[in-house]
């Protein structure tokens, strides 16, 4: 994970979502960018996470 740039790592998160990889995957991903307080990022997850979950 510390290899991902904080971009390469929101960025595998959204992808993660939108191909419905493991729940613990998408987890994982999630700590690390809670863990690396990406504050910008969090506001556009929780669309990316809205958009996802109604469609």
């Amino acid at each position: 994970m510390k290899r991902l740039t904080d971009a390469e790592l929101v960025e595998a998160y959204m992808r993660a979502k939108e191909l419905n990889c493991s729940p613990d995957f998408i987890d994982l991903l999630f700590e690390e960018i809670e863990r690396r307080n990406i504050e910008q990022t969090k506001y556009e997850l929780r669309s990316v996470q809205l958009k996802l979950s109604n469609s």
